[in-house]
């Protein structure tokens, strides 16, 4: 009944649709797909549960008892592909074992071993750390080929956010990026070569933004200086100086204290204001910037 829900003609990419949208964090999404998990579990228990009794006490046949082997395996098979598509392969990870087990031992053991590989990488982190062999890991995905394209893509864009953050500058660029990415592979104007090194190419930059070199030598190895850099239209001098004004000013639990953050921003207007900017101006940069400290893990006291 809840696949049934799947658009038609239930393609692989259909039920990743469905089951993670555009946006896998989405709270309908990561319902449908909890209960997705939950039914899976369920089912395949039972049957391991009962397997070797239903031919000898409730007269199945053999061709049912594979039949139902079958239909299992292809329920546990959407479970992997969605798991894979929305992340949830990490947050599931304690569980992986004890499902393996039982689609070992009671089903079938002919699925992919992606997610066993992965150990504590992320699915972007196995691709840039084996490109030689990303044709085979791909291939070894649950779905066809257009929804692994989708899983990479829904990985990658998880990433993203991961790495930059919703409200960051950098968020807009590498998201527009990668929906342009997209677009072309929908509209078949990559050749999968082209594609395959234009998301590598992609995923480089959002997980190691270190590396990054548009970003100035000085500036690129510090995540706060690269979102100054960019809050202030790659002026590496006004970034840099701002950077040494906050490391100077913060205290200790400064966030949500009015007092602090006050002298923050006053310190961070007043060097504006000493770079040409007027006061109107440097106020206002200075409040918009307020909220990017906040989220900034490297201005923590």
């Amino acid at each position: 009944k809840l696949l049934a829900n799947v658009n038609n003609p239930k393609r692989d990419t259909d039920y990743i649709a469905y089951f993670c949208g555009d946006d896998s964090d989405e709270k309908e999404m990561i319902e449908r797909r909890n209960i997705l998990y939950s039914l899976t579990a369920s089912l395949s228990r039972s049957f391991a549960n009962c397997c070797d009794k239903l031919v000898s006490d409730y007269n199945y046949k053999d061709n049912d008892l594979n039949s139902l082997r079958s239909e299992i395996y292809g329920y546990n098979k959407i479970k992997e592909m969605i798991r894979l598509a929305s992340n949830d392969y990490i947050a599931l990870k304690p569980y992986e074992s004890d499902m393996r087990h039982i689609l070992d031992t009671y089903i079938r053991a002919e699925d992919s071993n992606v997610i066993s590989k992965l150990g504590d990488m992320t699915l972007i982190e196995l691709l840039l750390n084996n490109i030689d062999s990303n044709d085979k890991i791909i291939e070894s995905f649950p779905g066809d080929k257009y929804s692994q394209a989708e899983t990479i893509e829904n990985n990658l864009r998880y990433e993203i956010i991961k790495k930059t953050g919703l409200g960051n500058l950098k968020y807009q660029t590498l998201s527009e990026k990668l929906k342009y990415i997209i677009k072309q592979r929908k509209l078949k104007a990559l050749i999968y070569g082209e594609y395959m090194r234009q998301i590598i190419e992609l995923a480089k930059t959002v997980m190691y933004p270190e590396k990054d070199d548009t970003y100035p030598e000085k500036i690129r190895k510090s995540q706060a200086c690269r979102e100054l850099y960019d809050y202030f239209e790659k002026d590496e001098n006004i970034a840099i100086q701002i950077d040494n004004v906050i490391r100077e000013e913060i205290e200790a639990c400064w966030k949500g204290n009015r007092q602090k953050e006050n002298k923050i921003w006053i310190a961070i207007s007043e060097k504006l204001i000493s770079n040409g900017y007027t006061e109107d101006n440097a106020e206002s940069k200075a409040s918009g910037l307020m909220e990017l400290l906040k989220r900034q893990k490297e201005y923590d006291m």
